[in-house]
Parts: structure tokens; C-alpha cells; sequence
């Protein structure tokens, strides 16, 4: 009898994380884990999922499998694709469980895009000085305040 379980995984848009054991785990107790394989019958929509091969990375899409040794392995991928103005929400893949004997109704692997803003700031020199913002108040010393010239108070 297969039992699993799957904690969904979270992370910020256009970044990539490991599906790791601790968040998806299927076990039999008479089934090795290399033989215990999650076939896709959906790809994630807004990312790819990806498997570590020896000599490169695949991507998985429906049809294809992976394998619980390859989970414990961490040699399975989620990548965000993202836009350089930020994407959230949700994505998913679908699978069926299967080891040697039983197989699984379909489940669902939910990922929980964070939205993240990359902006670009620019500081231009002498923007404020060598000194730095100046205090809040009228003249440069502001109310109470000491005037700064060249980056000494006066």
C-alpha cells in the first residue's frame, strides 16, 4: 500500500527550487524507493519542471515520470518563469502514483508564487552631496540643526 505525502511548495516569482523528500514522499514498505514513480498527466503552466540527469537537466511534461529515489536525490526541479515586472499567483502538476502493485487516484503538486518587484534604483552621484540627505527643516542645517558643507558639520 503506497502511502504519500505532499506539502505543496512555496516561492518567489522567476526563482527555482528543489522538490525535495521533505515536501513530496511516497513510501511502501515492499517497494524500493527507485521503483515507486509519479507519472505526469499535467505540467506546471507557468514554469518547468525540471530532472537532473547525469550529464544535463530534462524537462518533464505529461507522459514522462520520476521516481521517489530521484525526489530523496533532490534531483527535482520547479523553475518560475517570470517577467521582469513581477507574476504570482499559483501553478501545479499533476501525477499518478504508481509502485509495482497499486496506483493512486490523480494528485495535485501546488506551488505558491510570491510576488517580487525587480526594480533598478539608481543613485546619481552628487545627488545629495558628499554629505549625504540633508535634515528635514528650512536651510540646510534645518531648524536646531548644524550646517554641513563637504561633508563636515559647521
Amino acid at each position: 500500500m503506497l502511502v504519500f505525502w505532499n506539502a505543496g511548495l512555496d516561492l518567489d516569482s522567476g526563482d527555482h527550487r528543489v522538490i525535495s523528500s521533505m515536501v513530496l514522499k511516497a513510501a511502501d514498505l515492499d517497494t524500493p524507493p527507485d521503483q515507486v514513480f509519479y507519472f505526469i498527466s499535467a505540467a506546471p503552466t507557468f514554469g518547468k519542471l525540471l530532472l537532473k540527469t547525469e550529464s544535463s537537466w530534462t524537462e518533464l511534461s505529461a507522459g514522462q515520470n520520476f521516481t521517489q529515489e530521484q525526489v530523496e536525490q533532490n534531483r527535482l526541479w520547479y523553475h518560475h518563469r517570470a517577467s521582469n515586472t513581477g507574476s504570482r499567483g499559483h501553478d501545479s502538476f499533476r501525477f499518478i502514483l504508481s509502485d509495482v502493485d497499486s496506483e493512486s487516484l490523480t494528485q495535485s503538486f501546488l506551488i505558491s508564487i510570491r510576488t517580487v518587484h525587480r526594480e533598478l534604483q539608481i543613485l546619481q552621484s552628487g545627488e545629495h552631496g558628499a554629505a549625504g540627505p540633508q535634515p528635514s527643516g528650512k536651510g540646510p542645517g534645518g531648524p536646531g540643526g548644524a550646517e554641513v558643507r563637504n561633508g563636515r558639520p559647521r
